[in-house]
């Protein structure tokens, strides 16, 4: 079964959405999650972090994880 959902809106230059699987999730803690995408790193760094620490905990199925930012908006 795949249950995917849909969100709108508008992302501002300090927000970011992160999109992974379950093999990152089912790994690692939310607090764990929370911090490391709350670090001062690229967005290339946190996905390198997050699927590195999912591997550490076990990794035991496929591991997906994509970052998404805001960006300032010129208007």
């Amino acid at each position: 079964n795949i249950r995917s959902e849909c969100v709108t809106g508008q992302l501002d230059e300090t927000s970011q959405i992160l999109l992974c699987s379950d093999g990152l999730t089912n790994e690692i803690k939310d607090i764990d999650i929370a911090r490391i995408m709350a670090e001062n790193n690229s967005e290339q760094k946190k996905v390198d972090r997050l699927i590195d620490l999912s591997l550490r905990n076990g990794g035991n199925d496929n591991i997906t994880a994509i970052i998404v930012s805001g960006t300032d908006r010129e208007e």
